[in-house]
C-alpha cells in the first residue's frame, strides 16, 4: 500500500494546472495547493535531472561580485536549455540560506547585486553537508526515476568558519557523504580558486576528473567550465571538468 509521501508526490506530479473551485477558489480543486504553491511544481517527465549549486557569498567574491552574478545567469540559461529539471541552490558565508529548494528551473530567478551580496567568512564544509543531506531527502521522495543527480560547489576560499562539519572529522563525514552518493549515481563538482583546490577537493571525496581551479578574477569563466561539465553529464557523459 503507497504510503502519505508517495500518494502526495503522484498527486502533485498529475495536476498540470490549477483547477478552480467554486467553493475554495484560492486553492486548487485537484491538488488542494494554493495557486502560489501550484506554480513551484509543475509536471516532471521521466526521465530528468535534478541539480543542486552550492555557491560561495563570502566577504572575498566582492571584488568580482558582477562577474560572478554574470556567470550564474549564463549558467541557468545553458542548463535551462539543456531540458527539464528540478533546481536546488544555496548561498552560503558564515551563514546557509537556501534560494530554491527542489524547484522546476524555470521558477529559478537571475542573479543581481540586490540578490547577491558578498559577505562574511567561508563556512564550506557546512555548506556542502547541509546541500548534500537535503538533496538526498528530495531526491527520495521523488517518485520518478532520475537521469542525473549533480551537486556543484563554486568557491574562491577555503573553509574557515564552519561549525558543524568542522575539522578533519567533518571533512571525513563530507567524505563519506559524497562516496556514498557516487555509488548511487550521483555526480559531484567542485570548482575553486585556490591554488591546491583540486587536492583539497579530492580530501573532500570529489573525484579529480570533477575538480578544477579558476583565476579568482575569474569567476564567470568558472561558470562556463561548470556550465559545459553540468550539461554533458546531464547528457550521460562522466568525463567531469573537461
Amino acid at each position: 500500500m503507497p504510503n502519505r509521501r508517495s500518494q502526495f508526490w503522484e498527486k502533485v506530479m498529475e495536476c498540470k494546472q490549477f483547477i478552480k473551485s467554486l467553493a475554495d477558489p484560492f486553492h486548487c480543486k485537484a491538488c488542494r495547493r494554493s495557486l502560489e504553491a501550484h506554480d513551484q511544481v509543475v509536471a516532471v517527465h521521466s526521465p530528468f535531472d535534478f541539480i543542486t549549486v552550492v555557491l560561495d557569498r563570502s566577504g572575498s567574491m566582492q571584488a568580482v561580485k558582477e562577474k560572478t552574478i554574470a556567470g550564474f545567469n549564463s549558467y541557468l540559461a545553458d542548463q535551462r536549455l539543456a531540458g527539464e529539471e528540478l533546481f536546488t541552490m544555496v548561498q552560503f558565508d558564515d551563514v546557509y540560506e537556501v534560494l530554491y529548494d527542489a524547484v522546476p528551473i524555470a521558477s529559478v530567478e537571475l542573479r543581481t547585486s540586490v540578490n547577491y551580496r558578498p559577505r562574511g567568512s567561508t563556512a564550506l564544509l557546512d555548506a556542502m553537508g547541509r546541500a548534500i543531506a537535503t538533496t538526498a531527502e528530495k531526491v527520495e521522495q521523488l517518485p520518478t526515476p532520475l537521469r542525473s543527480v549533480l551537486v556543484s560547489v563554486i568557491t574562491d576560499g577555503a573553509e574557515n568558519s564552519s561549525k558543524e562539519f568542522c575539522g578533519k572529522k567533518g571533512a571525513r563525514r563530507i567524505f563519506a557523504m559524497i562516496e556514498e552518493h557516487r555509488k548511487q549515481g550521483w555526480q559531484f563538482f567542485f570548482i575553486g580558486a585556490e591554488p591546491d583546490a583540486i587536492e583539497t577537493a579530492v580530501q573532500y571525496g570529489f573525484a579529480r576528473s570533477h575538480a578544477a581551479t579558476y583565476a579568482a578574477d575569474a569567476p564567470d569563466e568558472a561558470f562556463g567550465r561548470l556550465s559545459r561539465s553540468n550539461v554533458k553529464a546531464r547528457g550521460g557523459d562522466g568525463s567531469g571538468c573537461r
